[in-house]
């Protein structure tokens, strides 16, 4: 039983990080796409070009 919890735990302490990794990255790209820098330096990828 006292493995189980532990388990447990470690799952929910998991999540807390794979959620706050993706808060963190979420506020990074809305900075960049409010300065205009994301598409600045090259054009977004077209997704009907074929590529080679």
């Amino acid at each position: 039983m006292r493995f189980l919890v532990m388990l447990w735990a470690g799952v929910e302490v998991l999540q807390l990080f794979a959620i706050g990794m993706l808060l963190v990255n979420q506020r990074k790209l809305r900075r960049r796409l409010a300065e205009g820098q994301y598409f600045a330096g090259r054009a977004p990828r077209s997704v009907t070009e074929e590529s080679n």
